[in-house]
């Protein structure tokens, strides 16, 4: 599971493709900070090369521990994920 959004960066390649790279849940407040990591491309994350960028995401108030699936639609709910498409 993935996304698939270009989103600028600050060394001038864009990062297209984005999975949950590492997640905290802070179970007392009921909220999880998830960090998605970008890539220039599906193929770059395949042959393993290093995120050129990360996003946070954040869900806050969950009733049961989200899935990856629910950081994923969390990510897709966010501004900077607006558009994004599951790939």
């Amino acid at each position: 599971m993935a996304l698939s959004k270009s989103i600028p960066t600050g060394i001038g390649v864009p990062a297209t493709y984005w999975h949950v790279g590492e997640a905290s849940v802070d179970y007392r407040a009921k909220s999880v900070r998830a960090q998605m990591y970008g890539y220039a491309s599906a193929e770059a994350r395949q042959a393993g090369a290093n995120p050129i960028t990360t996003k946070q995401v954040a869900i806050d108030g969950f009733e049961s521990e989200p899935t990856r699936a629910d950081v994923y639609a969390a990510a897709k709910a966010s501004e900077d994920f607006d558009g994004a498409e599951d790939c």
